[in-house]
């Protein structure tokens, strides 16, 4: 319906209407020629016509009708997007607006709940948001709100997470969620002045500021539903009970606990009363009050902490060296971090336990060959794991004993994955002369001795092991700059990527996994060495091979290691180049 009151906000007032035509002015014709109900809900148009027509003025008005409504719908478009505009604008959102968890939980939606406030809600629309007709939701979010929201729109340059709280707010199939909100914000608000109320009746003791710790903690969990408004009310009337109540209690409190406080056991109560006054205030007083109180409790502690160092210390002299001495360092420390908990910055605290590091390096030190004796014994990662988890702990890496045994470990895991993959071939790549001929393919590869198998220090072709290590290098250093590129993608503006590293992101993005993502390591399952010839006109070997990888982006990118042949077990040829020592992998240029 376009009513009278509309018709006047769209600037086409019915008692000036005019028309001429044939030398003929229409004006004023409200009363003279128009039937009575037609003002009766509203101008209507329809009745407008009819009622000129029955009254014999053999007039066009069908032009001037049109006019008008058109005028009044782009009128009423405007008003529409302005409304929308106020209730967006009203008042703060929360930070982002909602986003995407919001939209996929209606049960905890800060954005719309903002939006839906009687406070914030009544006033642009007219009614409480249960009091509106679903239907008008429907109108919102299928006329409304997109031609507001267009690029072309009067709100185009309403932030997007805006928007997208809008239109959760008037989503006709969350309407039910949207008032269960309202619902948590409505008693929200009464109970935050239920409990600020109860706050006001304390009395500046032990009791009554205890009970204050429960009303705070109890507000915490619904302030985030209570209105603005509310929630600004609250923060004021509970600053004036903090400052009376809170401040002196908490002061006595600190004082009692320090003049009481003897060894160990006055530490852990000082740690206590530490935690319980490092928490938020709504007093910026208390708060100042409460860094103040936080201030003579670390000193105090720090003075106990150095009292009670000198027993640490004994403690820690009494672990001994040895490998004893560390397996029972791993027991003293996990113990020492669960009796000093949350006195980690304590000067004196952080001293014992440096203490304890300096005897445990040397420990390492003068354990460390006996540890690695163990390591190179090791015959799977599994006995390699116990090995760590008996003596090492993660700050043993800061040590360069540590570093050195951490080296040695890592150096074995290679060498056992090495031996899985080669079989015999390790064996015999390190001349012993019992190990079983490498097998041959049926494809007649090129012929190789056995005792070239042996060593090529003496300038021989390289021995399984070698060619083993080569392409294994080779695709180390393909997988590492597959997770270089996939991080590169992760973190980087993909509008700003160029064509081909969108591509590989792309890639990596369909074909991602876990392994992609670098959990699992790339790992050489199975390698033979089939044969070796002097390569013609170049340095080096050209060598057959066949092998399996597996593990990280081997997995899902296996594609990329083609020229690894590590499709399937499969024969592959490489040049193999002596480097001064070790042996590099080169793929002739036809076959990159």
């Amino acid at each position: 319906m376009i009513t009278a009151r509309n018709m006047a906000r769209a600037g086409v007032v019915a008692s000036s209407l005019s028309l001429r035509r044939t030398g003929v002015v229409l004006a004023g014709f409200c009363c003279a020629t128009l039937a009575p109900d037609a003002f009766a809900d509203g101008l209507n148009f329809g009745q407008i016509m009819n009622s000129l027509r029955g009254g014999g003025a053999n007039l066009h008005v069908q032009p001037l009708v049109n006019a008008a409504k058109g005028q009044y719908e782009k009128y009423e478009a405007k008003a529409q997007c302005d409304d929308v505009k106020t209730w967006l604008t009203s008042g703060p959102l929360p930070a982002g607006g909602g986003g995407m968890s919001a939209a996929q939980s209606p049960q905890s939606d800060p954005a719309v709940t903002a939006l839906i406030q009687d406070a914030r809600f009544a006033p642009v629309f007219g009614k409480t948001y249960d009091q509106i007709d679903p239907k008008m939701l429907t109108e919102y979010t299928s006329k409304i709100l997109p031609h507001c929201f267009s690029t072309t729109g009067p709100l185009a340059s309403i932030p997007p997470d805006q928007k997208a709280a809008a239109t959760r707010a008037m989503t006709s199939f969350r309407y039910n969620s949207n008032l269960r909100l309202l619902a948590q914000s409505r008693a929200a608000t009464g109970g935050l002045t239920e409990l600020a109320t109860e706050a006001e009746s304390l009395k500046a003791d032990e009791t009554g500021h205890a009970r204050l710790i429960e009303i705070e903690a109890s507000a915490q969990k619904i302030l985030p539903q209570a209105p603005r408004a509310e929630r600004d009310e609250f923060a004021k009337r509970m600053t004036v009970v903090e400052q009376r109540v809170a401040i002196p209690v908490e002061d006595a409190q600190t004082a009692q606990a320090i003049d009481n406080a003897r060894g160990y056991p006055g530490m852990v109560e000082l740690a206590k009363l530490y935690r319980m006054q490092n928490r938020p205030a709504f007093s910026t007083a208390l708060t100042t009050s409460r860094n103040a109180e936080m201030a003579k409790i670390g000193v105090a502690l720090n003075q106990l902490g150095t009292a009670q160092e000198a027993v640490e210390r004994q403690s820690i002299d009494a672990l001994g060296t040895g490998l004893a001495g560390l397996q029972q360092g791993r027991t003293w420390s996990a113990d020492f971090r669960r009796r000093y908990d949350g006195m980690e910055r304590v000067p004196s605290v952080q001293e014992t336990y440096q203490y304890f590091l300096s005897r445990r390096a040397q420990a390492l030190e003068s354990s460390r060959g006996e540890i690695e004796q163990q390591i190179r014994h090791a015959r799977s990662g599994e006995e390699i794991a116990q090995i760590k988890s008996r003596y090492l702990m993660d700050s043993d890496a800061n040590a360069p004993a540590g570093v050195a045994i951490a080296t040695a470990m890592v150096a074995q895991q290679e060498d056992l994955r090495k031996r899985s993959a080669l079989g015999d071939a390790y064996e015999a790549s390190s001349g012993n002369d019992s190990a079983r001929p490498v097998a041959v393919a049926d494809a007649q590869p090129r012929a190789t001795s056995k005792s070239s198998e042996r060593a090529s220090h003496s300038g021989g072709e390289p021995t399984a092991a070698e060619m083993y290590d080569a392409v294994n290098n080779r695709a180390q250093a393909i997988a590492q700059g597959i997770s270089s590129q996939n991080e590169r993608c992760q973190q980087a503006d993909r509008s700003r990527l160029t064509s081909g590293d969108a591509m590989l992101c792309l890639t990596t993005m369909f074909m991602g996994s876990k392994s992609v993502r670098g959990n699992e390591p790339m790992r050489i399952d199975s390698f033979q060495k089939l044969g070796c010839a002097p390569a013609s006109g170049k340095p080096g070997y050209v060598c057959d091979y066949s092998m399996n990888i597996s593990g990280g982006p081997a997995d899902a990118m296996r594609g990329m290691f083609t020229t690894l042949g590590s499709g399937g077990g499969e024969t592959s040829e490489a040049r193999f180049l002596n480097a001064g020592g070790h042996w590099i992998m080169q793929v002739d240029d036809k076959k990159e």
